[in-house]
């Protein structure tokens, strides 16, 4: 399920990218929140220049069919309303499913969000706990993690000529949420996409272009660290909740993407990235439960205690070990061996996530069979 604030999707333009792309993608309902008495934005392309006619929801449709092209559904929810006011009550009713049919989502993705600084402690009090209601539920939340590296609040693709300090953004701050950071390849074309992931920042790929201030977001939050990152690969554990999580394709060599108009271009950025991999870990789940496995319940726990053993890291994650996010110079986030604030565990190897995730489930089955069955304590 995608969640969009302010935009709608633009079916027709992708049953088009389908077709040329040879995909079969799902259904898709698209539906407002109940309850905006307003009717769906209007879709932010049509007969305007690139790149203003493109939307991230647009794309977030792209990219969550091409992760999971065989999804039986898609939902799109949009609201017009702003993140910090509605999101906490949109949460609740996924967790509800009373927004997609009576059943509540596998999956969701949401590429909007705001720095930290911008949520009075009101309103990230509210939403943390409808999103850890919502993970405790055993959906998947995935976030984009930002596109101005450690500096959410700061703008982007244009620099800000002020130094701006090191702030992640919210939601992905959540410890509920599966942030999302970004990579690029390298010299990579969409002919030839071969080579080795580094963390992407377009402006030390291309010192060039100084004004040119996009990169995967990644820092410590406003959270204390978590228990899934207190033992992490590489041993860097954060002093605070650290993003990223994961980490996806998010730079060169790019997103083929169209607009309603009929144009086709490259797009980039981890709201591209996040509904790759919600629909990638939708595929999963179909997986799991094909198998008679119930997914774990809480997904970061998952990851994290997967990536704990040295011989399942090096076969279910690929290591970033290069580049940086830092476009404004505020000293994070470097990539190094293992866990890291540029790209956290790594990229994945889905097909080896799948097998480490049904693992990991039957074990913890057989935990709690286990404890159950221990005598009481006199």
């Amino acid at each position: 399920m995608l969640l969009e604030f302010g935009q709608s999707v633009d079916i027709g333009a992708v049953d088009q990218w389908e077709a040329c792309l040879h995909v079969k993608g799902p259904p898709i309902t698209q539906e407002a929140v109940p309850g905006e008495d307003i009717p769906l934005p209007p879709s932010p392309c049509g007969d305007k220049p690139l790149p203003a006619c493109f939307g991230e929801a647009q794309g977030d449709v792209y990219s969550m069919v091409t992760g999971a092209p065989g999804l039986d559904r898609l939902y799109v929810i949009v609201s017009t309303k702003d993140e910090r006011v509605a999101l906490a009550h949109i949460v609740d009713e996924l967790r509800l499913g009373k927004l997609t049919d009576g059943r509540r989502p596998d999956v969701v993705s949401l590429s909007f969000g705001k720095c930290q600084s911008a949520w009075t402690t009101g309103e990230v009090h509210k939403t943390e706990a409808s999103l850890r209601r919502l993970a405790e539920a055993g959906t998947w939340s995935f976030k984009a993690a930002g596109d101005a590296g450690p500096s959410d609040c700061s703008p982007h693709p244009r620099c800000d000529p002020k130094l701006r300090g090191p702030e992640m953004g919210y939601p992905a701050a959540s410890p509920w949420v599966t942030a999302v950071g970004g990579t690029s390849v390298p010299g990579a074309t969409n002919a030839d996409p071969t080579g080795k992931p580094v963390v992407w920042n377009d402006r030390k790929s291309n010192p060039k272009l100084k004004d040119n201030c996009s990169a995967g977001a990644g820092g410590l939050s406003i959270f204390d660290t978590p228990g899934y990152q207190r033992a992490v690969p590489g041993g860097h554990v954060p002093r605070k909740r650290g993003l990223p999580d994961i980490a996806a394709l998010t730079g060169k060599p790019g997103y083929l993407n169209l607009t309603s108009s009929g144009t086709w271009f490259g797009n980039g950025g981890t709201s591209l990235a996040s509904p790759l991999y919600a629909g990638a870990f939708a595929s999963i789940r179909t997986k799991l439960h094909a198998m008679g496995i119930t997914p774990p319940v809480v997904l970061n726990d998952a990851l994290y205690s997967i990536a704990a053993n040295p011989t399942r890291y090096r076969r279910v994650f690929v290591d970033v070990k290069k580049g940086n996010n830092d476009i404004y110079h505020v000293n994070c986030c470097k990539a190094k061996k293992g866990f890291d604030l540029a790209s956290g565990l790594g990229e994945l190897h889905i097909d080896k996530m799948a097998d480490a995730l049904a693992a990991y489930a039957a074990a913890q089955h057989n935990h709690r069979r286990a404890t159950r069955r221990l005598p009481p304590i006199r």
